[in-house]
């Protein structure tokens, strides 16, 4: 909020009672948050015109959609072997990956999990 200290000097100069003033000081108050209430509207507004992508919405975003099985484009050997270490580590399969290693449905490279030492099981026919 900006206050105009000199028209305040000039109001006490000229004998305004401290209720005049309070009144002037509320009122450039009241201007002031009608003003914050209109741009905080406006920046909703173009928030909302943004496109999800730069919004950071999970499901919306390519940088927040979970790894999964069913998609073989996201699903490459780095995310195969994040998974398996993990795997490895903790002893439970990520959900997302699809059927676990002792599932003969699971759709990990048998190679990566030969590497981590873990034996696959055997494959549907």
């Amino acid at each position: 909020m900006k206050i105009d200290f000199e028209l305040l000097e000039k109001m006490v100069d000229a004998g305004a009672s401290g209720a005049v003033v309070l009144a002037y000081l509320k009122d450039q108050y009241g201007r002031d948050e009608k003003r914050r209430a209109a741009d905080r509207m406006r920046k909703t507004l173009e928030n909302n015109r943004k496109p999800s992508e730069n919004l950071g919405i999970p499901g919306n975003s390519t940088r927040f959609r979970k790894v999964s099985a069913k998609d073989p484009a996201v699903m490459d050997a780095a995310t195969w072997e994040q998974i398996v270490e993990t795997y490895k580590k903790v002893g439970r399969w990520s959900r997302d990956a699809g059927p676990d290693p002792e599932s003969p449905a699971c759709r990990c490279p048998r190679e990566l999990l030969e590497k981590h030492g873990i034996k696959p099981a055997e494959a549907v026919q």
